[in-house]
């Protein structure tokens, strides 16, 4: 049974499936699970994004660089990048499967150029 499918206008359901009022991921994070999955908090999130972004940064003076991402990662990625609180990831639409976003560079100042949406049939 899927998240959608339990959202009342008044109340959100966590992944598990259990209704929790005014439960927002963005704010509240991944519910804590059991000791082998103890959930993990946006600023959590964030800290492993900046590090990546920490690595990356050097070798963009060389040059274009990749990196994978997907799901609510991919837009903590986003948001990092552009120098905005992880919180701001609620601002973008979930991305789609096959979405390559382009994080650039404009005016010296981070920015993103464009996302676009890759078929099988693009290769």
């Amino acid at each position: 049974m899927g998240v959608r499918r339990l959202r009342r206008p008044d109340r959100r359901a966590d992944p598990r499936g259990e209704a929790r009022p005014g439960w927002d991921l963005w704010r509240d994070g991944v519910l804590p699970g059991d000791a082998d999955r103890p959930g993990e908090q946006l600023a959590q999130v964030a800290a492993r994004t900046d590090a990546v972004l920490g690595r990356v940064r050097p070798l963009l003076s060389d040059g274009d660089a990749a990196v994978a991402a997907h799901g609510h990662l991919a837009r903590v990625l986003t948001v990092r990048r552009l120098g905005l609180d992880a919180s701001a990831s609620r601002l973008l639409g979930h991305p789609l499967p096959g979405t390559l976003s382009f994080l650039a560079t404009e005016d010296g100042q981070p920015s993103t150029s464009r996302s676009t949406i890759v078929t099988v049939a693009d290769f």
